[in-house]
């Protein structure tokens, strides 16, 4: 669990990433993010990170992507299908 810890931090940098602000784009670190806590098994805290990705950048494909693959890994089929 430890070893996620970074990801985690970067919740209290999200209002200093952003498109032209910095070399960091939000939407894919967030990602990022979610990608590596669902393959430590914490599939909530990766549905968050896909979440909050979305919210800031709804045309996100790789979030879209990813989040529909969570939910139908978690037997959330109709919301897997949507997204």
């Amino acid at each position: 669990m430890r070893r996620y810890a970074p990801f985690k931090d970067l919740e209290w940098v999200k209002d200093k990433l952003g498109y032209w602000s910095t070399l960091y784009d939000f939407a894919f670190i967030m990602t990022a993010s979610g990608r590596s806590t669902k393959s430590s098994a914490l599939p909530q805290d990766a549905e968050r990170s896909y979440r909050e990705t979305l919210a800031y950048n709804s045309r996100y494909a790789l979030a879209h992507f990813h989040l529909g693959r969570l939910l139908a890994a978690t037997g959330r089929k109709p919301e897997a299908r949507e997204e």
